[in-house]
This record gives structure tokens, C-alpha cells and sequence, in this order.
């Protein structure tokens, strides 16, 4: 957000293929205006700008069951879910998602890639793929993990629809033209991204039904336990369409 260059970190298999493919897209939250930011820029910097970087990193946590593939690590700087396109607020999430896969020709040669998302990664996940996916060759096999992105419309939550409209027009969020929802955040929901994918597409949702962070964002008590339903209720409307693990832990990614 800082007009600093977006990084990643890729990781080349030993056996030197490129057929098996993860790439993960992290999360962070969000700011959504010139006051957001700016305190964003200065408790968590890292979140605005690429240049405190690494130059290498280890491949460690989930990457661990993954030492065959190639892996592909994009931090998370922009603030804006993924989603922006903004040259006046350097808000470019959706550009360096889609460069990612305009820069390599790797996945030509692919045969399974699976992309995963955490927190906002996930959300990228769900804004920027079912158009990309269709890009993509029939014979790869495509598999999508979304972990703790999954947000519902709950009820009365005019506290976070008004940060999220409100960062979408900071970041100029580029929007899927297979959504026509009138309601633009709506777009971003899990429950009706998911109709916007392949149907091929095999997906599993990792979500807690008692996220520390939606709950916060949503201001509702950690015991609220109608919002829990509401969640799982939302899920189950998908089911057909996804896999899913979704604990009832007070807690936001696994």
C-alpha cells in the first residue's frame, strides 16, 4: 500500500517438476480509508509494505505436507482483501493476485495445483478465482482450502458492512461480472462466491463456528451461539458444493 514492489517466495521441488502446485495467499485484516491506514501502517506495518520482507524464508506449518510440490508464498501487503486496483491508494491486491499466474508459465505443465487462502487470503480466494479458474486446463486437477475466510451477512451488522463498502471504493475492489448483486459486499460472501465456481472444482472450508475475528468484526459476544448456528446453517446451504470442518473453537485460523 506503500507503492513498495509486491513479493513472493517460491519453492522449487526437489524432484524439479511442475506438476503439483500449492499456492497461499495470507491474510491480515484490512484498513479502509487514510485514517485506518495510517494506524495500520504504524502498529502493523508489515501489512502495508514489502519492504521489511525477507529475502528467504522456511517453509514450515502447512507447507511441511507439501515437500513434493511446488509451493508458491504470497505475503499479504496490500489491505484490501485482495481485491483492489487503485493507483491513488496503492491498494493492488487483485492485480498481484492475477500477476502471479501472468508471470510463470509453470502451470502449463501442471497437473494438480491447490490454492489456499487464510483470513483475507481466503477472501482473495473467493473474489479472484472463478474467473481464473476457467482459464485454467480441464486436466488439472484443481483443488481450493479456505481457511477462516468464510463470512456470512449477519443480521444488523450495519458496524461491518459500512468498513467493508467503505474500503471497497478506497481500494476500487474489482468485483466478478458473474456477480450482480446489487449489494457489491455481498460478493465477498462465502455462501455466494461459492456459486460462482466451476462446478468441477473441489473445495474444503475450514471455519470456525466461533471465530474470534468475525465475531469482533460482527460485535457480537463471544457466546452468542445464534450466530454459531446462523454460520453453520450458511455452511450447510453449500454442502453440496464443499467439504467442510468447522470446530466450535474460539479461535481464527488453523
Amino acid at each position: 500500500m506503500d507503492n513498495s514492489v509486491a513479493s513472493y517466495y517460491i519453492h522449487i521441488a526437489n524432484n524439479n517438476e511442475h506438476s503439483r502446485w500449492l499456492i497461499y495467499f495470507d491474510g491480515g485484516w484490512f484498513c479502509y480509508s487514510n485514517e485506518s491506514c495510517e494506524f495500520r501502517r504504524q502498529y502493523s506495518p508489515n501489512f502495508i509494505t514489502s519492504n521489511n520482507f525477507n529475502k528467504e524464508i522456511i517453509f514450515k506449518g502447512i507447507f511441511s505436507s507439501f515437500q513434493q510440490f511446488n509451493i508458491i508464498y504470497v505475503p499479504y501487503c496490500s489491505s484490501d482483501l485482495w481485491s483492489g486496483s487503485s493507483n491513488t491508494t496503492h491498494s493492488h491486491g487483485h492485480d498481484i493476485f492475477h500477476a502471479i499466474f501472468h508471470q510463470h508459465n509453470y502451470f502449463s505443465n501442471a497437473k494438480q495445483i491447490v490454492f489456499v487462502g487464510f483470513s483475507a487470503g481466503g477472501i482473495g480466494l473467493l473474489l479472484n478465482l472463478p474467473d481464473l479458474l476457467r482459464k485454467f486446463s480441464p486436466k488439472i486437477d484443481l483443488r481450493v482450502i479456505i481457511d477462516s475466510g468464510w463470512f456470512i451477512d449477519y443480521s444488523n451488522n450495519s458496524h461491518g458492512v459500512s468498513k467493508i463498502n467503505q474500503g471497497m471504493n478506497y481500494w476500487n475492489t474489482q468485483i466478478s461480472k458473474s456477480c450482480q448483486l446489487t449489494s457489491r459486499h455481498k460478493c465477498l460472501l462465502g455462501s455466494e462466491a461459492i456459486k460462482l465456481f466451476p462446478s468441477n472444482i473441489k473445495i474444503f472450508i475450514i471455519q470456525s463456528l466461533l471465530d474470534l475475528t468475525q465475531l469482533q468484526f460482527d460485535k457480537i459476544h463471544i457466546n452468542s451461539y445464534d450466530f454459531s448456528l446462523k454460520l453453520i446453517d450458511n455452511l450447510r446451504q453449500s454442502s453440496n458444493r464443499i467439504s467442510i470442518f468447522a470446530p466450535s473453537c474460539p479461535l481464527h485460523g488453523f
